[in-house]
């Protein structure tokens, strides 16, 4: 069985924190694009 690798889930929430401000997109929109139920679930 392989290991799932280790993230940096800080890095990753600074880098989408990131681009989406750059293309001045909205929590909301980032849920609606990846399928996501509630505005919670980007945030964790």
């Amino acid at each position: 069985m392989k290991c799932r690798p280790e993230y940096d889930k800080k890095l990753i929430g600074r880098n989408l924190r990131r681009c989406r401000q750059a293309k001045n997109l909205t929590v909301d929109q980032v849920r609606e694009y990846l399928s996501l139920g509630s505005v919670q679930a980007v945030y964790k």
